[in-house]
């Protein structure tokens, strides 16, 4: 069901994707990373989730190094998360002395990947930056900086849908596929395929 909506929906553009944002608390939602009541936003926010000034910071320049990877195009929408200017992807960076990451927008948990989405992380076990995808379409992870850093997924999209993993080498090369429900906590374990994914179709 879902490939079928998503892949009608692209016909619309990526202005849809857009739509599906699911929206952080008021008070941050609509503001750039860079303004600087933003950022106090942020901060305050942080602080609410219990971290202290120094790890407030660490966090910020968590986001600030995710912000300077897409290609793409980004905001900051709270604390810890990043969306791509396309709509296509969110990044939720793990809160510091943590290792899985969890929205402190409280905008759903990701101790488990949500229902009808593809979660990808780089580092094993489901830990570290956690990139969430959606949208049936090739995605260039290099236009996110996640390009050959893929040490895990969650595929938990509706049953039976399949998404796709790549290499580019000189074109891209189909190197293995996940169908709905399926998870690999470490692509080394078997194929020895960690860091070297560089695109994703979702489904």
């Amino acid at each position: 069901m879902k490939e079928t909506i998503i892949r009608n929906a692209k016909r619309w553009g990526v202005a849809l994707a857009a739509l599906a944002v699911v929206a952080a608390p008021a008070q941050v939602a609509n503001a750039s990373a860079g303004d600087t009541a933003s950022r106090s936003a942020f901060a305050e926010q942080a602080r609410a989730a219990g971290l202290d000034q120094r790890q407030a910071r660490q966090l910020q320049g968590e986001v600030d190094r995710i912000l300077a990877g897409m290609k793409t195009g980004g905001r900051q929408v709270s604390a810890n998360e990043v969306r791509s200017a396309d709509g296509r992807v969110r990044a939720v960076v793990p809160v510091p002395g943590e290792q899985r990451a969890r929205p402190l927008s409280g905008a759903g948990t990701m101790a488990n990947c949500s229902y009808e989405y593809l979660c990808l992380f780089d580092r094993p076990n489901f830990s570290g930056v956690l990139f969430n995808l959606y949208y049936c379409d090739f995605i260039n992870l290099g236009d996110y900086g996640l390009n050959d850093r893929l040490e895990s997924y969650d595929n938990s999209q509706t049953a039976g849908t399949t998404a796709g993993f790549y290499n580019w080498e000189g074109s891209w090369k189909w190197k293995f596929g996940s169908t709905a429900p399926h998870t690999d906590y470490n692509l080394n374990r078997w194929s020895g395929l960690a860091n070297m994914i560089d695109a994703v179709d979702p489904c």
